[in-house]
């Protein structure tokens, strides 16, 4: 605006626009066993976080359902193998997605006794098998062969 052109007092209001997409970050358990933890970390500085998503399709490319969530924590279960989303909004609409990819480890003892039957793990961490118990026998390790 010219300053000119100012005939009369007038008086100006900021208008203002939420849109910066929020942070996201996670991290996930490291257990032996068959699901794992993983927390959403979340902060929006600006309209605050609104709803959450994780799951197998990618927000980014798929309509998907979001779920209301207000905090800055959100804890999800991973139970299967494969690429999981996890995506947060605010109230504004802006999203930021990430992905994490897990494994799964099966577990062939036989009749022996062992707390798990595979492990679902986060790609990148180091996983300590479970050592089997069967009566009359010594666990000596694991192979990747029979």
């Amino acid at each position: 605006m010219d300053k000119d052109s100012v005939a009369h007092d007038k008086v100006f209001y900021a208008d203002w626009v939420d849109d910066i997409a929020p942070e996201l970050d996670f991290t996930s358990t490291n257990n032996v066993a068959e699901t794992q933890t993983v927390t959403m970390n979340m902060s929006d500085k600006g309209s605050g976080i609104a709803e959450v998503y994780f799951g197998l399709q990618n927000p980014e490319e798929t309509e998907v359902v979001f779920t209301p969530c207000t905090s800055a924590q959100s804890d999800q279960t991973v139970a299967e193998p494969g690429t999981y989303y996890m995506a947060c909004k605010d109230a504004s609409g802006n999203m930021t997605c990430i992905s994490a990819e897990f494994f799964k480890i099966t577990l062939d003892y036989g009749d022996a006794t062992c707390p798990v039957r595979y492990i679902v793990g986060l790609e990148g961490n180091t996983v300590t098998l479970p050592n089997p118990e069967k009566l009359g026998y010594t666990f000596e390790g694991w192979e990747q062969t029979e």
